[in-house]
């Protein structure tokens, strides 16, 4: 996880698997996926994180010790499930990221 204070961007890639590599990236807003050639959510990306991590009931002082996601994918929606650690409560979120032709 990194999270770029200046530029109030909030990022987690997971890498890639042997034989699979970078395909293209699904902007929805501030939120910005990249797929693999497999189809798989490899990284996200969230822009203005702040405002986003507020509007989670995340206070503005705290301090994120971690973010995981998992991503399940249909042929016209990719809904994620977050799951972002502060020291003291654990918060999750889900997300509906438009997918398709």
């Amino acid at each position: 996880m990194n999270r770029e204070f200046e530029n109030d961007i909030l990022a987690l890639h997971k890498g890639f698997d042997a034989g699979e590599r970078f395909r293209t990236n699904i902007v929805a807003g501030d939120v910005i996926l990249d797929l693999s050639t497999r189809d798989r959510v490899r990284g996200l990306e969230i822009l203005n994180a702040a405002e986003f991590l507020t509007s989670l009931g995340l206070p503005e002082k705290a301090k994120l010790e971690s973010l995981d996601f998992d991503a399940r994918t249909t042929t016209t929606v990719i809904y994620l499930k977050l799951r972002l650690k502060t020291a003291h409560r654990e918060i999750p979120a889900m997300i509906a990221v438009p997918f398709g032709p």
